[in-house]
């Protein structure tokens, strides 16, 4: 004599603690619990489940598992699955238990919320799926806020097509760059202009003029360009000041065969008995006429301008590429202008400074 057994139930007239007949008692089923002198089974609460026979306290009935819901007592398995875009803990008595969150889903059976992946978004709660992030947008779970958005806007120097997960996920390339947000195309991204270059990934802005000394076209990704592409060095003939977009020929009147000029000042001056009549020479155009002298600078074989030169005066000579007027030698004379050779002196007449003069009388 004494109570039932825990784990079982005794009707009445049981002659045993632990009876199995079912018409005095028998195991606690599954879905109840029996304590100690138990003469019914007591059901699970809702929220848990057991599915074995013989528990013996109500702690022992378990918490419907995580992703399901358990809707009502006395239940040896759960109810079913949580519904999709909801998410349910353990001990959940309906199917719609927590609405998932913005920026995650949560299918049919979800114990937690799920983290949208990368270049995916989701702007609202109880969803199930997540969208693709938008063109001209990047997607990226690790910046997710508040209210779980993870919409945010392409930055410069950067493009992003549909899907894009990380705001640097697609650079502009060396070369380019794009001052604007909102961008989902690589044709966004703009040649660097000419006279500026570009020398790395993901620009908002060119890094600054190309170097004097150089030219740039347009597409330059370095300072001092050497492709003949976007840019090359200033060639001969020609200058470049910092940020030129094309050579710059050295002006009538001077020449230069060097390369990498940076200033019209480095341009020569057409040498003393040259000639220079056209830009962008390498070398003179040709040597001074006869008759004529040309101090530096001259454009025409003949100057008469009196400052790069002119017609050779009188007293003095002047051949094929002279610089300077050359003074007539004692004894000789030249009585015209534009003389190429000095005469000798006449008799009765002397000559001591190329000029013809008489002979004082004896």
């Amino acid at each position: 004599m004494g109570p039932c057994s825990p784990g079982y139930y005794c009707k009445g007239g049981a002659t045993e603690a632990k009876p199995t007949d079912g018409e005095t008692g028998s195991i606690c089923p599954s879905g109840t619990y029996c304590v100690e002198g138990s003469g019914e089974p007591q059901l699970c609460p809702a929220g848990t489940f057991s599915a074995v026979p013989g528990l013996t306290s109500r702690a022992d009935c378990h918490p419907c598992t995580a992703g399901f819901y358990c809707s009502r007592p006395g239940l040896s398995t759960p109810t079913g699955p949580c519904d999709q875009g909801y998410w349910c803990p353990p001990g959940q008595i309906v199917a719609k238990a927590l609405p998932c969150p913005p920026g995650h889903f949560c299918l049919s059976g979800s114990a937690a919320p799920e983290s949208c992946p990368s270049g995916t978004y989701q702007d609202r709660e109880r969803q199930a799926a997540c969208i693709t992030c938008k063109a001209g947008y990047y997607c990226d779970p690790r910046l997710s806020t508040a209210n779980g958005s993870l919409l945010r806007l392409c930055p410069k120097g950067h493009y992003c097509p549909e899907g894009t997960s990380m705001s640097k996920e697609h650079p502009c390339p060396v070369g380019s760059f794009n001052p604007r947000e909102h961008t989902d195309s690589l044709s966004d991204c703009m040649p660097c202009p000419g006279g500026q270059y570009c020398p790395s990934l993901g620009l908002s802005e060119p890094a600054g003029p190309c170097l004097a000394g150089f030219w740039c076209q347009g597409g330059a990704s370095s300072p001092t360009p050497m492709d003949d592409l976007s840019g090359s060095k200033c060639p001969p003939g020609h200058y470049c000041p910092a940020g030129a977009t094309a050579p710059m020929e050295c002006p009538t009147g001077s020449w230069s065969n060097s390369t990498g000029l940076q200033t019209q000042e480095d341009c020569q001056i057409c040498l003393g008995g040259f000639f220079c009549d056209q830009a962008g020479l390498t070398s003179p155009t040709g040597r001074c006429l006869g008759g004529y002298y040309c101090h530096g600078g001259a454009v025409t074989p003949n100057p008469t301008d009196g400052m790069t030169g002119g017609p050779c005066p009188e007293g003095s000579y002047c051949p094929e590429g002279t610089g300077e007027p050359i003074p007539c030698d004692p004894g000789t004379y030249a009585a015209v202008t534009h003389a190429t050779q000095c005469e000798p002196c006449l008799p009765g007449w002397h000559c001591v400074t190329g000029i013809l003069q008489p002979c004082p009388p004896v």
